[in-house]
C-alpha cells in the first residue's frame, strides 16, 4: 500500500495540488480513489492522513541523520551509510534500504522544518 501511497502523492504534487501548509482536500480524494482502486481495499480520509503523517516522520528523520556527522546516502544502493557507530541510530539504520527516498523528498521536501531549526509551542 505505501508504495501505492506515494505513487499517488507524487502525482498529486505534479498537478499541482500541494501548498505551503500541505496537500490540498482533494489531493486525498483522489489518492483515496486510486488506492483503492489498485489495492483493492477501502480507505478513509483518516488511514491517509495517518500514513502520511508517518511518512513524513520518517523523511525528517532521516534528513536529520543524513545531516548529521559521519552519515551520507549511497543512491545506488538506494541505503544510509553510518560511517561512524557512536550515534544511537547507527545500528539500526545500518544496511536499511530506503527504496523511496527520492519520492519522499519530492513529496515532502519544501516543507519540513529541520528539527534544530523548528520551532516548539
Amino acid at each position: 500500500m505505501d508504495n501505492s501511497l506515494v505513487d499517488a502523492l507524487v502525482e498529486q504534487v505534479n498537478l499541482g495540488l500541494k501548498s505551503d501548509n500541505g496537500f490540498k482536500p482533494k489531493t486525498y480524494k483522489a489518492t483515496i480513489r486510486e488506492i483503492n482502486e489498485t489495492c483493492g481495499i477501502l480507505l478513509e480520509n483518516r488511514h491517509i492522513s495517518n500514513r502520511l503523517r508517518t511518512l513524513k516522520r520518517l523523511y525528517i528523520s532521516i534528513k536529520d541523520l543524513l545531516s548529521a556527522s559521519g552519515f551520507g546516502w549511497d543512491s545506488d544502493k538506494k541505503m544510509i551509510v553510518a560511517t561512524d557507530d557512536s550515534h544511537p541510530y547507527a545500528e539500526r539504520v545500518r544496511g536499511k534500504h530506503i527504496d523511496r527516498w527520492d519520492d519522499l523528498a519530492f513529496i515532502f521536501g519544501n516543507d519540513c522544518a529541520h528539527r534544530s531549526f523548528a520551532s516548539t509551542a
